[in-house]
């Protein structure tokens, strides 16, 4: 687990920067996976600026790209079926967060605020083997290529508002008139499976019992 920081100014009483950087690696063996440890490893890249304009204008940048990658995928706490490296997918997992804000005070009574920004993913799941899928329920195995999938996120967003501090009446109070607005889209095409077949073929005790046929798209 390695991580660094740094910051500063730009330029004296105007411009200011911070970075960070973080880089993990686990790695974990489990009875039920045969050949090899599973290995996760995530890095996260920080950036953020922010810059004066005048002592009542802010701008503000932010930005935070991290990448997830797991070579051979499953989900913690289930409780898999023995099999090799080679049966389980994986995971490359990127996802890029960013913020613009503006801030103003026109005013000593008035204070504005804006933020421009969006949440965005590309999440790929993809096989290790080309080899048919097959399941044995008697022995609980696990043998062949994996599903390939995506799982794709994109959230833009903008708000907005304007405050308005009064005194005297009673007392101090704030009104406040803004807005926001989201979009948010997923999108999770199935890929199917390695083989040509697309098909995962379900034995008991080496016995056939059944086959399933997929469409992907």
């Amino acid at each position: 687990d390695f991580t660094a920081d740094a910051g500063g100014y730009l330029k004296k009483d105007r411009a200011w920067w911070d970075g960070a950087y973080r880089s993990s690696v686990v790695e974990q063996r489990y009875a039920w996976l045969q050949d090899e440890p599973s290995r996760i490893a995530a890095t996260v890249v920080t950036l953020k600026g922010t810059y004066l304009l005048t002592p009542r204008q802010k701008l503000i940048g932010y930005v935070q790209h991290q990448l997830l990658d797991q070579p051979r995928f499953f989900i913690v706490g289930t409780n898999p079926p023995f099999q090799t490296s080679d049966a389980l997918p994986s995971l490359r997992y990127p996802v890029t967060v960013w913020k613009g804000e503006y801030t103003a005070a026109p005013a000593d009574a008035v204070y504005v605020e804006g933020r421009v920004g969006s949440y965005r993913s590309r999440g790929a799941v993809t096989f290790n083997s080309p080899g048919p899928r097959i399941m044995d329920v008697g022995v609980n195995t696990v043998s062949g290529g994996s599903s390939a999938f995506e799982r794709l996120i994109d959230r833009p967003q903008i708000n907005g508002s304007v405050s308005f501090l009064k005194a005297g009446w009673a007392g101090s109070h704030t009104f406040r008139i803004g807005g926001e607005y989201m979009n948010d889209r997923v999108d999770a095409p199935f890929h199917g499976y390695s083989h040509p077949c697309n098909c995962v073929s379900i034995l008991n005790n080496g016995e056939p019992a059944q086959v399933q046929v997929f469409l992907s798209s």
